[in-house]
């Protein structure tokens, strides 16, 4: 078996070890002897469990779990140990007791040398080389949840009372609410990218990862009937403005009103960032990002007033190019059973350059339809924040919920003010996400 060179003698082990194997000379100490041999032997056999355990993982778990859990320290104290008692057990007679204890370290100092070829050279307690702290790695992430979003308002129809018209008459329902999925390729480039900041004692690696992502939300609304009073009429905007609008007949209610919206998003992202693990079972990562989305959105608004049926169809596309800037913070527990409970949080802000183009139609029975194609264009912040806590195994594989906020700055609204075409404008909004996320690292 290889020693190493710092002896941690467990006394007390020891001891029990050779009180366990030393023959008794009373007769009368014969129960209490028999009792420490037992207590030795149980020792002993506990200790190369866990010797055999420690030696399983330095040749299975990946590199990063093994310093995270501080299984390297824990290795060479159970070598030091071994040897100890291996030599106590000669020293009694023991002989298949030392064996025992000897085969155990030396398969542990086996796969201490597996993990120093395969994790970036020879490694002693505490100490790291080259800046080297784990082996290279790909992980592929998969996640799927449910989303809130609380879209910007908008409004329909208009009302004239007194010669004075007024739009706005009628303000939509802001909620929708769907699904989302994503997945991601991450891999390490230690090798390629520099390290840009350094955290003292901590230990630092880079990295690259490219996202997808796809979520679509939707409302539906029945509203049912929209009264001005008897003195007043409603007003029918036209996509056009002026003429191609209409006005009813003074107290003629808008009924059998429905509204309703679907809102999807597509993209992609590639991020360069930084991990430095620290003493304490922290991680922090700092990354950039530029990414890519295009969103799609279409509504519908009917009903019928004075037996005519109305009707608006909109739709519109929005591409948007995010540059993002963010940070984290992690923090793992080590658990029973090669298991480690991670919690944190991050965030991430920067500008959006969105760009979009939709169509505005209505359709009114017995009329010809009008319709416009309106444009716009916008620059403003976008930012995201969430929670994330989850579970990973000594294979590599990590089961994990997260919870995020983001401020959505490209969302399309349909202006319409009667007198003139109507505009698209491109306005915020907020989206709250809650998904299950599996990883896997290899």
């Amino acid at each position: 078996m290889r020693q190493l060179s710092r002896y941690a003698i467990s006394l007390a082990v020891a001891g029990s070890c050779l009180v366990a194997t030393l023959p008794t000379e009373a007769p009368a100490q014969g129960a209490t002897a028999g009792a420490s041999i037992n207590q030795g032997v149980r020792n002993a056999r506990s200790l190369i469990r866990q010797a055999n355990r420690l030696a399983d993982a330095l040749g299975e778990a990946p590199c990063d779990f093994i310093l995270r859990n501080n299984i390297l320290e824990q290795s060479e104290r159970m070598l030091d140990q071994l040897w100890d008692l291996m030599q106590a057990a000669e020293l009694a007679g023991a002989t298949g007791l030392a064996e025992d204890l000897d085969a155990a370290g030396q398969n542990l100092a086996d796969a201490r040398e597996y993990y120093d070829e395969e994790c970036g050279g020879p490694s002693r307690v505490g100490v790291l080389s080259s800046g080297i702290f784990a082996r290279k790695f790909v992980e592929i992430d998969i996640a799927a949840g449910g989303i809130q979003a609380v879209l910007p308002n908008r409004t329909f129809l208009g009302s004239e009372s007194g010669g004075v018209p007024r739009t706005g008459l009628f303000a939509t329902d802001r909620d929708a609410t769907g699904a989302s999925v994503s997945a991601s390729l991450k891999f390490d480039t230690s090798g390629l990218l520099s390290v840009p900041l350094n955290f003292g004692s901590g230990t630092s690696s880079s990295w690259t990862k490219l996202g997808f992502f796809y979520a679509h939300a939707s409302s539906d609304q029945t509203i049912g009937t929209i009264d001005v009073g008897a003195g007043s009429q409603i007003l029918v905007p036209g996509p056009l403005g002026g003429a191609s609008g209409f006005a009813f007949p003074l107290g003629a209610p808008a009924q059998g009103v429905t509204y309703s919206n679907d809102l999807s998003k597509a993209g992609g992202r590639v991020d360069f960032g930084q991990t430095t693990r620290l003493p304490n079972n922290l991680s922090v990562d700092l990354y950039g990002s530029l990414g890519y989305a295009r969103t799609s959105f279409d509504e519908r608004f009917s009903g019928t007033i004075s037996g005519l049926n109305f009707r608006y169809d909109s739709d519109a596309h929005v591409d948007q190019m995010k540059l993002r800037l963010g940070a984290g913070l992690r923090k793992e527990i080590a658990l029973q059973g090669g298991l480690t409970f991670s919690y944190g949080g991050y965030g991430e802000i920067g500008p959006d350059f969105s760009w979009g183009s939709g169509r505005d139609r209505l359709s009114v029975t017995g009329f010809a339809d009008s319709s416009t194609s309106p444009s716009a264009a916008r620059t403003a912040p976008g930012y995201r924040l969430g929670l994330t806590a989850g579970v990973q195994t000594s294979a590599g594989f990590k089961l994990s919920l997260e919870g995020a906020y983001m401020r959505e700055s490209a969302l399309p609204v349909f202006d319409r003010d009667g007198n003139n075409p109507t505009r698209l404008e491109l306005k915020s909004g907020d989206v709250w996400t809650g998904m299950v996320r599996g990883s896997l690292r290899f």
